[in-house]
């Protein structure tokens, strides 16, 4: 089983106490990265031993947004517990700070637990 976190805003405070948070209750150093978009982070643990639902306590505990996870416990069809690694911007308002990246594909970017730190 692995655990997926994401938030949507460029705190490093916050992203450096995730990952701190995410280390303790899993024993392993997250995987780091900043989301396609550029307005986030992401951290992945892969390869712990737990259930679904005690990755769901985890995501919970580690400020994971709530409506994501509400989607992971209540969907049967969906993949559950994913990080999406790319967008693909196909229509943003003019305005939008997207604008200039319209047609292209937008990756994460990752970056090392001690960067963060």
């Amino acid at each position: 089983m692995r655990v997926v976190v994401e938030f949507d805003k460029r705190d490093k405070r916050r992203a450096r106490k995730v990952a701190r948070r995410l280390y303790a209750m899993t024993g392993k150093a997250p995987e780091i990265c900043i989301t396609s978009t550029g307005r986030g982070f992401g951290f992945i643990v892969r390869g712990l031993a737990i259930t679904f639902a005690h990755a769901l306590w985890i995501r919970r505990k580690c400020g994971d947004d709530k409506t994501h996870i509400r989607f992971d416990a209540e969907t049967n069809y969906k993949p559950k517990n994913i990080m999406w690694t790319g967008k693909r911007v196909r229509s943003c308002p003019e305005k939008s700070r997207l604008a200039p990246f319209l047609g292209q594909k937008l990756e994460v970017q990752p970056i090392t637990y001690r960067e963060l730190m």
